[in-house]
């Protein structure tokens, strides 16, 4: 993963709970590992955006797109994700807003990718400080999702 240019702030890696209280995890997904999320302490300002990239697809298909989110705290905003297709327009696959509780929660959907499409997790700053927003295990499956498996999205 690399950390857009084109964004206002970065995601952050981090182990453990994150520095603001009543904010974010407690842990990554299963309680351990690594995690990347957008702290939305000062300097951070309403609706600044931090975008991280996937690397660029090397051929057209179906894909199943699974991954985990957090997004505790008062003043969550939004966590979208997207694709950047060639022309450089980013086209919004699915996206969830405001405050979803402590725990993470999964998401998964089908995307149909082109060569050289890379899909953007895009978290927005709300209000003040209590807003963190985390993503963990980001998986990408060639073919579509398996019916029966747990669909959240795209919203």
């Amino acid at each position: 993963m690399t950390q857009s240019s084109d964004d206002d702030f970065d995601w952050t890696l981090r182990s453990g709970s994150t520095p603001s209280s009543d904010t974010g995890p407690d842990s990554g997904v299963g309680g351990y590992g690594y995690y990347i999320y957008i702290e939305a302490s000062d300097p951070r300002r309403l609706n600044d955006k931090a975008m991280i990239l996937l690397p660029s697809f090397t051929r057209d298909g179906d894909f199943c797109l699974s991954f985990s989110f957090n997004m505790y705290g008062y003043h969550v905003n939004m966590l979208r994700v997207a694709k950047l297709v060639a022309s450089g327009q980013l086209v919004t696959l699915w996206k969830m807003k405001g405050q979803q509780g402590p725990h993470w929660q999964t998401a998964q959907f089908n995307v149909d990718l082109r060569t050289a499409d890379q899909l953007a997790f895009i978290g927005i700053r709300g209000e003040a400080f209590s807003g963190d927003i985390a993503v963990d295990s980001i998986a990408v499956r060639s073919g579509r999702c398996v019916d029966g498996e747990k669909n959240v999205g795209p919203h």
